[in-house]
């Protein structure tokens, strides 16, 4: 438990400089669980949402109205947009075409993994 809460330290202060180097500001509240850390983060327009944090995974597993994992630098992104008075749907769509552009599919790292049948 005590290396969940360590880890949501990390996270609600990576966040809060992304937050400072935008002229942002939102309030962030740890609520230690038995198995994983939660922290409410509440904005000045209102609006919040709630993040699972814990020291066993490299995502962040944040409910905003869903259910999605997304690494800490997402995480600060999605966070601007929504201080910013984005939706949660939007932020995440913003977050989703960064990814694909990114990163190809899984299924076409297989194809280039070195074990794979060439055609």
């Amino acid at each position: 438990m005590e290396a969940d809460v360590e880890r949501a330290h990390q996270v609600v202060e990576l966040l809060k400089r992304r937050l400072a180097a935008e002229n942002l500001i939102a309030d962030f509240e740890l609520l230690p669980r038995e198995f994983f850390c939660e922290v409410y983060v509440d904005f000045p327009s209102g609006d919040g949402l709630l993040l699972d944090v814990t020291h066993r995974s490299d995502t962040v597993r944040i409910l905003d109205p869903g259910d999605e994992h997304l690494t800490p630098a997402e995480l600060a992104d999605y966070i601007v947009m929504r201080a910013r008075g984005s939706s949660p749907e939007e932020a995440l769509a913003v977050l989703v075409a960064r990814s694909r552009t990114a990163r190809p599919r899984w299924w076409r790292r297989l194809l280039r993994w070195p074990g794979a049948r060439q055609e």
